[in-house]
This record gives structure tokens, C-alpha cells and sequence, in this order.
């Protein structure tokens, strides 16, 4: 095995020394080059302008503050439960994610049957609210 030198990690150095790696990986000496298949940047419909090699950013269009409220998934609405009961106490988030999901995979069929209803029953408020909105002067 070689030496190592200073900024070099040892996993690289291995590879380096093993011929079933070295075959694997692209050419260190030659520098990545783009292929020439790139949109043309000149055309109208191109994500890429003339100046930048980066894609422009689009706006997206604001949310109708007046449209609403999506409905909740299963798992949405479990969460919030879950919420309910742990509230009070001082969990970190990365904490209270881990308890999300693991009380969620420890649900039986017939409590997330429940969540699974509630959500069906929620998704169909929200189309006969949103059918209702798109009649309005506001969605328009």
C-alpha cells in the first residue's frame, strides 16, 4: 500500500493501489468535460441562458390566500394526534420524528383504517369547498 500524503484519505489511497478499482473509476488526469448534447442555449424554449451555465430560476405562481385549506393525509392527521399527546413536553424535532414513525408503523389496521377515513372524509370537504371557490369572483 502507498503512502498517504496530507488531504488524502485513506479509502482513496487503497483504491488507488487496487487494480479492480482503478479500472472502474474515470480518468483522474483528464478533467470532467460536458457532453455536447446540451440544449442549444440560443433557443427561446432553453432552461439555460447564453451567460450562465446554470438553469434560471422560475417563479412559481403565489398561493390564493383565499382558496381552500388542502386536506390533511392519514398520516397528517396521526401526527397531529400524536402532537396532542406529547404536548407539553421539551422533545427535539429530530426526536419527535422518530416517534412519529414508529408509532406509526406499530399502528394496527384497524386505527389507521380510522386515519385512513378521516382523510378520505377530509379530501371530499375540500373538493366540494374548492368547487364551490372556483364559482367565486375571487378564484378568477
Amino acid at each position: 500500500m502507498r503512502q498517504r500524503t496530507r488531504g488524502q484519505s485513506i479509502s482513496s489511497v487503497v483504491a488507488s493501489t487496487s487494480s479492480r478499482r482503478r479500472d472502474s473509476r474515470a480518468d483522474p488526469k483528464r478533467p470532467y468535460s460536458r457532453p455536447s448534447t446540451d440544449p442549444d442555449p440560443q433557443s427561446p424554449n432553453s432552461p439555460v441562458s447564453p451567460q450562465s451555465p446554470k438553469r434560471t430560476y422560475r417563479r412559481h405562481p403565489k398561493k390564493d390566500p383565499n382558496a381552500p385549506e388542502k386536506w390533511r393525509s392519514a398520516y397528517q392527521l396521526f401526527r397531529d394526534d400524536v402532537n396532542r399527546e406529547l404536548q407539553g413536553q421539551d422533545i427535539p424535532f429530530s426526536e419527535m420524528s422518530r416517534i412519529h414513525s414508529k408509532r406509526w408503523t406499530e399502528l394496527s389496521v384497524d386505527e389507521r383504517a380510522m386515519y385512513v377515513e378521516r382523510s378520505k372524509v377530509d379530501k371530499q370537504e375540500y373538493k366540494q369547498k374548492m368547487e364551490l371557490y372556483e364559482k367565486t369572483l375571487e378564484f378568477k
